[in-house]
């Protein structure tokens, strides 16, 4: 089961975690701001293994040399953002950044 554990807005980092006991593909997973103003496929980012985190980063510090890279637009800049993630079987989960 993949949950959002973390949104720090200074960073503009969101940290994924895989709670469950076994590998879990990120494939039709969905990471979105409040206003859904920004999305992306986490399918990109492969399967996470059980207890596994992702920390997924953007705006212009970020890297692409990063495994987590998404992009170096601002995502979580804001005061009041939220990150949403959304399973394949409709389930979300929003933390405050």
């Amino acid at each position: 089961m993949v949950v959002l554990l973390e949104c720090n807005r200074r960073a503009e980092e969101v940290t994924i975690a895989n709670i469950g006991g076994a590998p879990v593909s990120l494939a039709d997973h969905t990471l979105r701001d409040e206003g859904l103003h920004h999305e992306v496929d986490l399918g990109g980012f492969g399967s996470l293994a059980a207890g596994q985190t992702l920390v997924i980063t953007s705006g212009p510090t970020a890297s692409n040399d990063d495994p987590g890279f998404w992009t170096s637009d601002h995502v979580w800049n804001n005061d009041g953002d939220a990150a949403t993630i959304v399973t394949p079987d409709g389930r979300s989960m929003t933390v405050r950044c």
